[in-house]
């Protein structure tokens, strides 16, 4: 019986532990260390997670790419052939920055440092399947994934106005991979 007793005590405690074994989670605190991203304890979700000018890379903290301009990039000669606009796509349930979009972000980046004046609109799109909750959420992580990566590459956060549409202004309307593959996005707007 005293056997039966002391097994029992043992299960309740290892059940109501913060980190499980098989590294589930139903939200942050349930992780010992870093965050719950889609039901698993992962190091970081986004790059705010991450310390030391670490960014967030397939959910772990690596060193931040380095960002340089050419000396000889001058607003004049940036003016016609720079863009300050673009548009990021993610997989089903992602809001990591793929490495394709990478070299458009920092050429974004790059040109917004030659209109120091300029704003940008960095809105947040999912596909239509999800809640309007989740996806407005979702949008939102997605939109702040590409503020970081800007604002690691030397643009100042008040110069980026951050929103999510969720999934209520699709490019596709149709009902499908290839169109969901489409309204997964985060697009760069100048204002």
């Amino acid at each position: 019986m005293r056997i039966r007793l002391i097994l029992t005590l043992a299960l309740v405690l290892l059940s109501s532990c913060k980190s499980p074994k098989d590294g589930t989670c139903g939200k942050d605190s349930d992780c010992k260390e870093g965050v719950c991203v889609f039901s698993k304890c992962q190091e970081c979700a986004v790059n705010t997670d991450c310390k030391d000018g670490k960014v967030c890379e397939n959910n772990q903290c690596i060193v931040a790419p380095v960002v340089s301009v050419p000396e000889n990039l001058t607003p004049a000669s940036t003016a016609s052939v720079c863009s300050d606009t673009g548009t990021v796509h993610f997989d089903f349930n992602q809001y990591e920055i793929k490495a394709a979009d990478r070299d458009m972000l920092t050429e974004i980046a790059t040109c917004l440092r030659t209109k120091p004046d300029s704003k940008i609109t960095v809105s947040g799109n999912t596909d239509e399947r999800g809640t309007v909750e989740y996806n407005l959420a979702l949008g939102e992580k997605r939109a702040k994934a590409v503020s970081q990566y800007l604002q690691n590459s030397g643009i100042n956060d008040s110069r980026m106005h951050v929103v999510s549409y969720g999934k209520e202004k699709p490019v596709d309307p149709e009902h499908n991979e290839e169109a969901w593959a489409k309204n997964r996005r985060t697009d760069i707007t100048a204002e």
